[in-house]
């Protein structure tokens, strides 16, 4: 049983091709799983480690994988610490840290330590490896710990927000100051109007350095968010400037830049997936043709007769970073929904997965109306018998075709233009329920084969019957043998034999002949 990674490997590729996605500039719905590079802490200990180790990348790492044993504060008192063959290192510790060794830690993270029941993460260790440079991350976050074991007594958040649409500072409204944990929990909520020149000032005490935060200003229906940041002993005061958008009605300002569709085969049907990069090319947000998202905004069409319709929603830029959307998407009418989310500035605001499946048998189409412009469309299909049936040669192969998949592309499609994609053949290989690629019998071609069978098979009995009807009675066993005599003589009379082998075989003929004379 092979598994199912062409459909894995065409999506990431598909995902990569996209590029760098451009983030929000409005920071609509913002998500709290990926928050950008964010001040380093003032370290206590400079240890030697490689160029490019990130202390605060490493602090994620370190709260995912390893604060469960170790603690968060790596004081080895984390929630499963009582379960381990011995206490757990208090590698957060000063004293543990004046002593540490960087390439020790890095090979006891790498290989474990079975004896403190210390499992390894490296590639030969773990299903779910660290990298290299994950681990030297992580091992610059622990000299970080002890920093963090000590509350800040005194910090400032400060910022202005500003309206980039109109270009002038928003007075008017509300500042939402939020402190998440390592673990994204949301630990601390403050709010205070905006001064008259949009500017707003939260003064703290005693917080822990390893919270996480972010500024959040409602406006016009929409929550606007800052960059996340983080306070330290180094960085007591943090900068976080909220930018806000107006809103737009006009689905002008939206487009397609990328669709890719892929398939897949289940034996019975075809799950069509519908990768969607939209863009919104204007300086405003786009909320939909009632002004209110929360009614429908962002329009997706699909076959009215697809089956099993599920939706997904990119929730950062990684090409897994993708979470359901179903509660955020309904069917307005057939073969059509609505998703119930405002739309951000610039290219890649928003991406969206479409899933759905037709019924297969040897070929079907998929069509349906597209509400918005397409610059780009692109099919990845299995590299196996199922093709492309286009007759007037709209799709045309691209260049980079792998083993698993083949590639098609077509020029842009303008709004309201069908998306039709016609396949035939049968799929060799099909997708089974836990996603793994398994061969496919066909059973016209196996009646095929079957019937050819039969009929060499009876062909075969009637011409054995053929030749018992018509051969010639079969001559005496001694007649038999003065003829392979004649025929042994004549070969050496034509120097096709040599002449001891014709004598050695001569003598044995006639030995066979005169024991039958003799009997």
């Amino acid at each position: 049983m092979k598994s199912l990674s062409w459909l894995t490997t065409a999506l990431f590729l598909v995902l990569l091709r996209w590029g760098a996605f451009v983030p929000l500039e409005a920071a609509v719905d913002h998500p709290l799983a990926a928050p950008p590079a964010i001040t380093t802490f003032q370290t206590p200990i400079t240890p030697t480690l490689p160029t490019g180790a990130d202390a605060d990348r490493g602090l994620i790492t370190f709260a995912n994988r390893c604060a469960t044993c170790h603690g968060d504060l790596g004081l080895g008192d984390g929630p499963m610490a009582a379960q381990a063959l011995q206490p757990p290192t208090a590698v957060g510790s000063a004293d543990y840290l004046a002593t540490a060794d960087p390439a020790l830690m890095l090979s006891t993270i790498q290989n474990g330590n079975l004896g403190r029941g210390m499992p390894g993460f490296g590639a030969e260790q773990n299903s779910n490896p660290l990298t290299d440079a994950q681990i030297w991350d992580v091992i610059a976050a622990i000299y970080e710990l002890p920093a963090l074991s000590q509350p800040l007594a005194t910090a400032v958040v400060t910022g202005e927000v500003r309206n980039a649409t109109a270009d002038e500072a928003v007075g008017t409204g509300t500042a939402i100051l939020q402190a998440f944990t390592l673990e994204f929990d949301e630990a601390l909520r403050l709010e205070q109007p905006l001064t008259a020149d949009g500017g707003f000032r939260f003064e703290l005490t005693n917080v822990p350095p390893q919270w996480i935060y972010r500024v959040v200003v409602p406006s016009t229906g929409l929550e606007f968010s800052s960059d996340f940041g983080r306070l330290s002993a180094a960085t007591p005061e943090l900068d976080l400037p909220v930018t806000t958008y107006n809103t737009t009605r006009d689905a002008a300002v939206v487009a397609i830049s990328q669709l890719d569709v892929i398939l897949e085969f289940t034996g019975t049907t075809v799950r069509v997936n519908e990768l969607y990069r939209f863009d919104n090319r204007s300086n405003m947000v786009y909320v939909g043709p009632t002004g209110d998202f929360n009614q429908g905004a962002l329009q997706i069409n699909l076959p009215p007769e697809a089956q099993n319709v599920t939706f997904l929603r990119a929730l950062g830029g990684g090409a897994t970073d993708f979470a359901p959307a179903d509660e955020e998407i309904q069917a307005t009418a057939a073969g059509l929904w609505t998703a119930n989310l405002p739309l951000g500035l610039g290219a890649g605001a928003m991406r969206l997965v479409a899933r759905y499946e037709l019924p297969y048998e040897r070929g079907t189409t998929i069509s349906h109306p597209l509400p918005y412009p397409v610059d780009l469309t692109t099919v990845l299909l299995p590299a196996e018998s199922v093709q492309l049936a286009d007759e007037a040669g709209v799709w045309q192969p691209t260049t980079g075709q792998t083993d698993l998949f083949v590639r098609y592309q077509r020029p842009p499609l303008a709004t309201g233009e069908p998306l039709q994609i016609s396949v035939v053949g049968f799929p060799t290989t099909i997708t089974d329920a836990e996603g793994n690629l398994i061969p496919n019998r066909d059973p016209q071609q196996e009646l095929w084969w079957g019937a050819a069978v039969f009929l060499v098979a009876l062909a075969a009995v009637g011409l054995n019957i053929y030749r018992w009807r018509t051969a010639t009675p079969p001559i005496a066993e001694q007649d038999a043998l003065l003829q392979a005599i004649a025929a042994l003589d004549d070969a050496y009379a034509q120097q096709a034999i040599g002449r001891r082998p014709y004598e050695r075989r001569r003598a044995e003929l006639k030995e066979q002949l005169l024991n039958l004379w003799e009997e």
